[in-house]
């Protein structure tokens, strides 16, 4: 079949085969950075903000029990009054946090997760809230009290937010690795196919080359014959549709023309052998 295709079709059709591949090496790269890059973008814009703003969050939690437990040992007004504006600053903190946060909140797993620190956090602010106002009402046994039993409250309630910033963090984890095993494919499949472009580029020119060499060398090595007026061969080429084919053929008139000359051109010097002896009387002999 490929003998019926023309040298120009041959290796436009290897050249285009090559190109098909490289334009697939191409099209995977691309597939493959769109892909990495959808997930760096979910990566940078979900899960690192909200370990981010959540690590903050706990931080603010963390500050408005310590200047609680500072209030309540420092029981003189003016230092209270000096320790007050902290933990208006960490309720602040813990609004802002939040604020940032709460679009972040994925459905599913995060959103249950959140859903309890959330109911846990109501508990501790009304606990936080109890104790501050029998502070103000200088009940001080009454606020140790009750600020000693939020306690197991408030543990529940900072180890709802690691859950949260763990589960967070795991999504990160998750994301680069996903990211790392895109680049893996990415690079396996681009260098497979890369040598795959490569090697089959190579055995195409290498295929067309001895097919062109081959059937040349035996053109050549028939119009070598002609030269010595063998005219004795064959060639297989010319059944080919290709320009060698076209070659072969024209080879194979002019060995016909050739030996038809040769032979005419016997006859005539026999018949001038011929003509030539009869004039002297000679009997000729074939």
């Amino acid at each position: 079949m490929l003998s019926r295709l023309s040298i120009r079709a041959k290796l436009l059709g290897g050249f285009g085969v090559v190109v098909l591949l490289l334009v697939i090496v191409g099209g995977s790269g691309l597939l493959a950075t769109m892909r990495m890059q959808q997930s760096i973008e979910e990566l940078s814009r979900n899960w690192l903000p909200s370990v981010q703003m959540l690590g903050r969050y706990k931080a603010a939690a963390m500050e408005l029990r310590q200047v609680e437990t500072a209030l309540l040992l420092f029981a003189e007004p003016e230092e209270r009054a000096l320790r007050r504006p902290r933990a208006e600053r960490a309720e602040a903190e813990l609004r802002e946090a939040w604020r940032r946060y709460e679009p972040l909140v994925s459905p599913g797993e995060e959103r249950q997760l959140v859903d309890r620190f959330r109911a846990l956090e109501t508990t501790f602010m009304q606990a936080h809230a109890e104790v501050a106002r029998l502070m103000d009402t200088r009940d001080e046994a009454a606020a140790r009290r009750a600020f000693a039993a939020s306690r197991a409250g408030f543990e529940a309630y900072l180890a709802a937010i690691d859950a949260v910033i763990h589960a967070n963090a795991q999504g990160a984890a998750a994301a680069s690795a996903h990211d790392e095993a895109i680049a893996v494919w990415a690079l396996r499949g681009i260098a497979g196919v890369m040598v795959a472009a490569v090697l089959l580029g190579f055995g195409i020119a290498l295929g067309i080359g001895r097919g062109i060499a081959a059937r040349v060398a035996s053109i050549a090595g028939a119009m070598q014959r002609m030269a010595k007026h063998d005219y004795g061969f064959t060639l297989p080429e010319i059944d080919d549709q290709d320009e060698i084919g076209t070659l072969a053929r024209a080879v194979d008139t002019c060995r016909d023309s050739l030996k038809e000359a040769d032979h005419l051109a016997e006859q005539r010097r026999e018949a001038e052998a011929k003509a030539l002896l009869k004039k002297f009387d000679i009997p000729f002999a074939a």
